[in-house]
């Protein structure tokens, strides 16, 4: 091999980190590594007192692999960059929004979504309005959660078309439960869903009649099917 600079990697699992060293190793001329979906993305803190951080493990692992830069395609949080001075953030959010503009078309009967706050500080950066972010709820007697309100979505009742917006999806859960939520305040209405990962753990079964469309990339899998349209990113 003459010149190869670029190595993308999906990671699925800890034999994939191996996989990206053995290449390395083999081939030390590699300047660039480009992380399509970033392992443990989601273990970015300690979930139980003493318990180790993934996502430092990982990140720690492949910062000592000696590749002058690393793109990482949307992490899921901060965390992800902090062991890796020499990383940097592909997002490919606003190019999905954007395709969802071509397919819909809207002008003020477009509500945006944010699963929590914390997403809605990012989508804010996107420069789209209106935002709404979603609020667990807890039971009051196990303090377990119980379901996710969208803060204000009474005042939206009349709006046609609402995209709600994250990093990933796993389950689908918290999606489909605001789904839910928008068509019983909005028969009428259509749900769009906008993630920069699809994992779809749980197939797209439990999307049915609650999410209209799923747009994402290819960073995790591809799909073939009509439920879902994907930007190739790789």
């Amino acid at each position: 091999v003459d010149r190869i600079e670029t190595f993308d990697d999906v990671k699925k699992s800890f034999d994939d980190l191996f996989l990206v060293a053995q290449v390395k190793r083999i081939h030390p001329e590699l300047k660039h590594l480009r992380v399509l979906y970033m392992l443990a993305s989601r273990c970015d803190r300690r979930f139980t007192p003493g318990e180790a951080v993934d996502i430092d493990i990982v990140t720690d692992f492949i910062g000592s692999l000696g590749f002058q830069s690393i793109s990482i395609v949307k992490p899921h949080s901060e965390a992800t960059m902090r062991n890796m001075p020499n990383a940097y953030v592909e997002d490919y959010t606003s190019n999905l929004i954007s395709i969802v503009r071509g397919d819909i078309g809207w002008d003020d009967s477009v509500v945006f979504i944010a699963p929590d706050k914390g997403a809605k500080t990012w989508i804010d950066t996107l420069g789209v309005k209106p935002i709404l972010y979603g609020e667990k709820k807890r039971d009051p007697v196990t303090g377990t959660v119980a379901g996710v309100q969208i803060v204000g979505l009474e005042k939206w009742k009349e709006q046609v078309h609402f995209i709600i917006v994250d990093d990933l999806c796993d389950g689908g859960a918290t999606f489909t439960t605001i789904a839910k939520e928008i068509k019983l305040t909005s028969p009428q209405a259509k749900v769009y869903l906008v993630v920069t990962h699809a994992i779809m753990s749980k197939g797209l079964k439990p999307f049915e009649g609650l999410i209209d469309r799923i747009y994402c990339t290819n960073s995790y899998a591809t799909f073939n099917d009509p439920l879902i349209k994907q930007l190739d990113i790789q």
